[in-house]
C-alpha cells in the first residue's frame, strides 16, 4: 500500500508529490521497489526525486516521466517506507539557494 499526497501553494507554481510505502512500519533498511503514478493536470518541468532521509536529489530520466494520454505518468520510481518527493528542480534549487 502506497500513501500519495499531492501539494501546490495556494498560488500556484510547481506541484509537489509526496509518496512512500506504508504498508508496514518503518524499517532500518533503505531497500526500494519500483512504484508507478498516473496523476491527472500535473506535469514536471524538469522533475527531480528527492530523498528526505539522505537529502539526496535525483535527476528522473525522460523516459520515467512521460503524458499518456494527457496524463502525468511517472515509472520506476523508487518507493519505500520514508516519504520521498517528486517535484520540479526548481523548487529544491529555490530552497537550497534561500537557506545559502
Amino acid at each position: 500500500m502506497k500513501s500519495v499526497y499531492l501539494f501546490r501553494k495556494q498560488n500556484g507554481g510547481p506541484r509537489l508529490l509526496a509518496f512512500w510505502d506504508s504498508s508496514s512500519h518503518p524499517e532500518n533498511e533503505n531497500r526500494t521497489v519500483p512504484a508507478r503514478f498516473t496523476l491527472t493536470d500535473v506535469t514536471f518541468k524538469d522533475p527531480v526525486w528527492v530523498d528526505t532521509v539522505t537529502g539526496a536529489i535525483y535527476e528522473l530520466p525522460p523516459a520515467r516521466c512521460t503524458v499518456e494520454g494527457g496524463k502525468t505518468v511517472l515509472s520506476d520510481i523508487p518507493l519505500y517506507d520514508a516519504p520521498a518527493i517528486i517535484t520540479d528542480k526548481s523548487v529544491v534549487i529555490h530552497l537550497i539557494s534561500a537557506r545559502e
